[in-house]
């Protein structure tokens, strides 16, 4: 069904997606990356950023493939990517697939508790892939390992004035 993800640009962290893709399976997940074609083994719900015609277009064929090999438990959403998917929390565990220059505040709004998100915060070579948990409320970020990856449609920082 296409290439997992277009934001792990390294081979690495692709395979590392896609195992934790499956051990999500029973879990209630959504996936956000800029195309949605990925879908793989995701519970409820997977969200892409179209704001063009042709990615409109693939979301259709997206849906239409899915529904021809029964997977029934993946829905496709045009929304924008920083917005998630909030109709459908909260979630036991997002996937960011690429870059973020600020924590998604969002996003974290949109995690059942106990739940997790997993995404590159960083730009170019300073990023790490920080894992967030929440507990009651509270939130908490580990980096795991350093990584790349193309930075996503809306979630660049804020421009802002530095002296």
């Amino acid at each position: 069904m296409g290439e997992l993800g277009q934001g792990w640009a390294n081979p690495e962290l692709k395979a590392i997606v896609a195992e934790a893709s499956r051990a999500l399976a029973a879990l209630d997940a959504l996936r956000l990356e800029e195309l949605a074609l990925s879908c793989q083994a995701l519970n409820r719900s997977m969200a892409a950023d179209h704001d063009s015609d042709w990615r409109e277009e693939m979301a259709r064929q997206a849906r239409e493939a899915l529904a021809a090999t029964g997977a029934g438990n993946v829905t496709v959403v045009t929304n924008p990517l920083v917005a998630g998917w909030p109709a459908a929390a909260p979630y036991d565990v997002i996937v960011v697939d690429g870059a973020m220059e600020c924590e998604p505040a969002a996003l974290l709004r949109q995690l059942a508790d106990g739940g997790r998100l997993v995404g590159i915060l960083g730009r170019g070579g300073a990023g790490n892939v920080m894992l967030y948990r929440t507990d009651r409320g509270d939130v908490s970020a580990v980096p795991v390992f350093n990584a790349a990856a193309p930075l996503l449609p809306g979630f660049e920082k804020a421009p802002a004035f530095v002296f």
